[in-house]
């Protein structure tokens, strides 16, 4: 079961420091601090998005998920909240060299892409190669909302993305502040 944030204990007066004490309001606070949430996950396939059609990356790898708010095999576009607060979001995707149209990547929140707020941006094509980064970001999200990264290309036709070499899908989601 994953820790909570911790919240500034009181200390009740004339109160003794006991071990229970101590464990439930410095401890646990310690243990949660050294350790928040964190995931990074990349994927390891192609995915196909098709033209002009937002589309919500799948990440089927995971370097790290500290609080199990990913799975790779059901709903892995995204990552699921287990504790409440404020998280930085960061990553990027990459398409197959493609040199027609613009690709774009954008954050999400339960099915629904930040607009308005920096989360995306939007890059020029390459015969080289095709990188899309979404600008850093931080949301709070209560415990079950969750985050995907959206990729977008303008290529005239369907287009992969690219999981080879120094190429490749990667979202970091972190947990930041209460």
């Amino acid at each position: 079961m994953p820790l909570s944030p911790p919240s500034v204990p009181t200390w009740p007066v004339g109160g003794a420091m006991t071990a229970a004490w101590i464990n439930t309001n410095i401890r646990d606070a310690i243990t949660f601090l050294a350790n928040p949430p964190l995931g990074v996950f990349t994927s390891t396939s192609a995915q196909t998005l098709a033209n002009n059609t937002w589309t919500s990356i799948a990440f089927n790898a995971t370097t790290v998920d500290t609080y199990n708010g990913h799975s790779n095999s059901t709903n892995n576009t995204r990552y699921t909240a287990q504790v409440a607060g404020y998280y930085e979001l960061s990553g990027g995707l990459a398409f197959v060299p493609n040199a027609s149209g613009t690709r774009n990547a954008m954050w999400g929140v339960n099915g629904t892409r930040i607009q308005k707020t920096g989360g995306g941006n939007d890059i020029g094509s390459s015969a080289n190669d095709n990188p899309a980064t979404p600008n850093t970001h931080q949301v709070f999200l209560n415990v079950n909302d969750y985050v995907e990264l959206f990729g977008l290309q303008l290529s005239g036709g369907n287009l992969n993305t690219q999981n080879t070499g120094d190429f490749g899908c990667m979202m970091c989601v972190r947990w930041v502040h209460a």
